[in-house]
């Protein structure tokens, strides 16, 4: 059965040519994409995708060429696209990119291989997570060849612009909220949303003009250092990084990864911003060991570039990571208690990332914690 939220036009240009008879609406991410897990005749599974409103041609036609480059280079972790069907005779030769997507009311869509497998839990073993490393070094070897240059990394400019939008909005943020406490008025009223962001302005009550300052410092000495910068997909962390399951127990085994899924993110940057994303969702500080033993995972498999700079390139990861998580919380406060945005996902998943980045950054040492 084709979930009623199938445009029939999208019907007719991916599902139909590939012989899918069912299409299941899976539950909503942040992103604003719609995933559905599809099935044709056979029992083969596929990914129909919903592109987030506002995504534009062009782009998506970028990821779709660089997802296919890094197939057709052995990056066998990323989906493989299915054509859709031209709208007429005359659209039948447009370029590859344009190929594999349809647009019905404002949105695109596509079609790709449904990757198994299973997300790591978050006290996954140092020899997952170094796997988990690997894989990414698999990716970026796949796709250097696309374009790599050196010079400052642009997730180093955007933390340093972030850190200063946040700073002339979360000081005020910060006193208007100091006296209302337990009064504080949030938009979903869940118990466990209001607890999560009433520790994380706590948090930055105490600490956020001394991590702002440390960001900004911290960040800055690297922006006259040339690093490589090449595609990379920015927000691979634990849960888009599958890994085979255990058909008994549902627990990923240390066999190895299975899929990359979600590319909303990709970008030139440095592959460190990936590293940071990935071992950051598990490792809470930069002192943790996790980071070393897991990115030798990396190291070992990385482009050559890197290969020898890895002491160097792990700080900058580290470094990252760090900085992200402080960010992060700081993003949640101003979306949640200014903002007063409505997720798509529940408020008590909201409330586990809130307390997740509240521990990582109580753990780490920007702003005199340790």
């Amino acid at each position: 059965m084709i979930h009623g939220r199938v445009p029939a036009l999208v019907q007719r240009r991916l599902l139909r040519p590939h012989g899918i008879l069912s299409a299941e609406l899976l539950r909503p991410g942040l992103s604003g994409a719609l995933i559905f897990r599809c099935r044709d005749g056979a029992g083969r599974l596929y990914a129909l995708r919903r592109w987030p409103a506002g995504t534009r041609a062009r782009r998506l036609a970028e990821i779709h060429h660089v997802v296919t480059v890094a197939r057709q280079q052995g990056c066998q972790l990323v989906p493989r696209l299915f054509v859709a069907e031209p709208l007429d005779t005359a659209n039948a030769h447009a370029p590859p990119g344009e190929n594999w997507q349809a647009e019905s009311d404002g949105y695109r869509w596509d079609l790709s291989d449904w990757m198994p497998g299973s997300p790591l839990k978050i006290d996954a073993t140092s020899e997952q997570i170094g796997l988990g490393c690997a894989a990414i070094a698999s990716f970026h070897r796949a796709v250097e060849g696309l374009g790599e240059r050196r010079g400052c990394p642009p997730a180093v400019i955007a933390r340093i612009r972030r850190s200063s939008e946040l700073n002339r909005q979360l000081p005020t943020l910060l006193r208007a909220t100091a006296s209302m406490g337990s009064h504080l008025v949030l938009p979903q009223g869940n118990p466990e949303l209001a607890s999560a962001i009433g520790a994380a302005l706590q948090l930055l009550r105490v600490h956020w003009t001394r991590v702002h300052a440390e960001i900004i410092r911290s960040m800055a000495s690297y922006e006259n250092i040339a690093v490589p910068v090449q595609y990379v997909l920015r927000d691979v962390h634990n849960e888009h990084l599958l890994f085979r399951s255990d058909q008994k127990t549902q627990l990923p085994e240390t066999t190895g990864p299975t899929g990359l899924i979600d590319f909303d993110a990709f970008r030139m940057d440095t592959p460190m911003t990936d590293l940071a994303r990935w071992v950051g969702s598990f490792a809470a500080a930069p002192s943790d060991p996790t980071w070393e033993q897991a990115m030798a995972g990396y190291f070992e498999n990385s482009p050559s570039p890197l290969a020898g700079q890895a002491e160097h390139q792990i700080l900058l990861a580290r470094n990252l990571a760090e900085v992200s998580n402080w960010i992060g919380l700081g993003n949640w406060v101003v979306w949640v208690v200014a903002d007063r945005r409505i997720f798509p996902i529940e408020p008590e998943a909201v409330a586990k990332r809130i307390t997740k980045l509240v521990r990582f950054c109580r753990s780490g040492s920007l702003g005199g914690l340790r």
